[in-house]
């Protein structure tokens, strides 16, 4: 009789430990070619030119002296929204965009510059939530968005651009549309200077660096029983990117006890836990694994969990 009981006490309490950790899948889609394009706006014949099977997207305005013609483009981006697992909810959704040049007043490795009354002004790069289905046509250029996201690019460098899209992609399942799509543009349309002032990212169409999202799902499984909850931490890591060594910097609620450090890479696969005390603001990340292993260049993502809550989680980045 002892032993029957031992051993379904040892089944609950596996099973509750079970119940109470959440597992993190970590999935990437790159965007759908064929529905990555562009719009442009000439200025003189006031028409619109659409496209989508360029290997850029351009963004910015531009003048040609063999056609004796201005105008500017914004870009669209069309991504597949998540097949989320069974018994899991999305945690974070991040776009990835690859920008490989930059043109101010018509040289080349210099970021946009427009000339207006008020002096050379820098004119931001924006990114947009839209909706624009299975065709591009002129009416997306103008159409009114479904939310502003922020700034995607503020320099000429080569690299990556990153920005969360999380709240959107949950609005596009929740209006159950077909993709999660975005529009680039500059904040000023064009200065109508006889120079070209643009950005250049890669598209879906290209060989190399597609967009692409990164979707973060996370395990239902405690959550519901509110075994575990979402803690908004102060939590980051500097410098990011990184050459080995970063260092995490948060800050814990009062008397938080058994936090730890999760490091994942992109595959959703756990490579590093680092125990946390009750007085620690900061801890370092050597970028070596459970193993003492080096891991590879690329994306990580880490969170926070101290079994009663997790922490949103962060993204960075490691360049060797």
């Amino acid at each position: 009789m002892k032993r029957k009981f031992m051993i379904l006490f040892i089944l609950l309490l596996l099973a509750f430990t079970h119940q109470a950790r959440a597992d993190t899948i970590i999935d990437t889609l790159y965007s759908v070619p064929e529905l990555d394009g562009g719009i442009a706006y000439l200025i003189s014949s006031n028409k619109y030119s659409i496209g989508t099977t360029h290997y850029a997207f351009v963004v910015g305005d531009w003048y040609s002296q063999c056609e004796f013609d201005r105008g500017y483009t914004r870009s669209f981006l069309c991504f597949p929204l998540p097949i989320i697992p069974q018994d899991y909810s999305l945690n974070n959704a991040t776009v990835f965009l690859y920008q490989y040049l930059a043109v101010g007043n018509g040289q080349n490795y210099i970021y946009p510059i427009f000339n207006l009354l008020a002096g050379d002004i820098e004119p931001l790069c924006l990114i947009e939530h839209v909706d624009y289905g299975f065709m591009l046509d002129a009416d997306d250029f103008n159409a009114k968005s479904l939310g502003f996201i922020g700034v995607i690019s503020t320099t000429p460098e080569k690299g990556w651009r990153t920005k969360e899209v999380t709240d959107n992609v949950l609005d596009d399942m929740k209006n159950k549309r077909s993709f999660s799509q975005y529009r680039l543009r500059l904040v000023f349309d064009s200065d109508l200077d006889p120079y070209t002032d643009a950005l250049w990212f890669s598209s879906g169409n290209s060989s190399t660096n597609k967009p692409y999202i990164v979707y973060e799902y996370i395990e239902n499984t405690g959550l519901e029983q509110n075994q575990i909850s979402f803690q908004e931490l102060k939590l980051s890591n500097y410098p990011n990117p990184f050459n080995l060594t970063t260092t995490i910097s948060f800050e814990l609620p009062k008397n938080t006890k058994g936090a730890k450090l999760q490091i994942f890479n992109v595959k959703g696969q756990l490579v590093k836990t680092l125990a946390i005390n009750e007085i620690q603001t900061s801890i370092q990340w050597d970028g070596k694994d459970d193993y003492q292993d080096q891991v590879s260049s690329g994306i990580y993502f880490y969170r926070i969990n101290s079994g009663d809550y997790l922490s949103q989680s962060k993204k960075m980045i490691m360049m060797k």
